[in-house]
Order: structure tokens, then sequence, then C-alpha cells
């Protein structure tokens, strides 16, 4: 008998090569052309897993053998995220809390290649307007407790500290 049914097939994932992996960790695409729709997929499709390795405590990382593994980065533990998150995911820039210097991106005329941020903060400062160096932000701990993005295992954590 005939039937209406249709067959869905799903996107399959992408594959992520070790240097796209460690650059979606950190920010630090080396040697690699990268392109932004291409990250987007990465992260699209690999997010859980990305989330997953930065979180993990780097103690315990060294002691399980896996620092032996040529290229992978260290993992950053919890209350942390990775550059892909901050770049994808976060709802805003992280706050700054003291000092006196002027980033580019706060500027009126500011470069296209300088409006950017990393981790949540800018990267190219206006050496006219202060010294970034004496500039500080907000913790990412303190910014994920703000704007309540903890995971379930972070709030555990922050409830037995």
């Amino acid at each position: 008998m005939p039937t209406n049914r249709q067959i869905r097939t799903r996107k399959p994932r992408s594959a992520m090569t070790l240097l796209e992996f460690e650059g979606m960790l950190t920010g630090m695409f080396w040697l690699d052309d990268t392109t932004e729709t291409r990250m987007r997929e990465l992260w699209r499709d690999h997010r859980a897993e990305l989330e997953n390795y930065y979180a993990q405590d780097p103690e315990q990382w060294k002691t399980a053998g896996e620092s032996k593994t040529f290229g992978l980065p260290e993992p950053a533990g919890v209350f942390l995220r990775c550059w892909a998150w901050w770049k994808y995911e976060a709802p805003e820039p992280r706050r700054r809390i003291a000092g006196e210097g002027i980033a580019a991106i706060d500027t009126d005329n500011c470069p296209e290649w300088a409006n950017n941020l990393s981790f949540g903060c800018p990267t190219v400062w206006d050496d006219d307007y202060g010294d970034e160096t004496e500039t500080w932000f907000e913790t990412e701990k303190n910014y994920l407790i703000r704007l309540k993005l903890l995971t379930p295992e972070e709030e555990r954590i922050l409830k037995a500290e």
C-alpha cells in the first residue's frame, strides 16, 4: 500500500581538525584559514563537545595523561567558557570594573579589524586615551553569576562554597 511518509535526513555533523578544535577553544587559529562560516558551523555541530572539554578540571586532565596528546590545550575548568562561547553565545561584553583605558571598539572611528572582543574583553586599545594594562574587567565567574548563565554543575559548586 502506498504511503505519504517522507524520510527526513539530518545534516551530518562536520568533522573538526585538531587545529580547529584548538582554535575554537582558544581563539588562536594557527596556520589555518578557518572562515567565519566554518567557525559557526563548528560551534553549531560541536558546542557540547567543546564546552565539556573546556570545563574539565585541569589537574585531573593532567593526571589522566591527556596532556601528552599533542596539540590539545589545557582545559580551563568550571566558571570559565571557551573562546567560541564568548564569540557566539555571550549576551554582552564583560563589565569594566577599573581603569581608564579606552578600547578602540568604544571610539567613533573604530576600524573594522579592531571591532572585536576576545573572551568578552576588548582586544585593541586607543593609545591616545589611557593605558589598557591598567584596565580591569569582571571575572568570567562573576559575569556568569550576574547574567545567570551557570551550568547546573557550577550552581552546585557555588552552593557548596
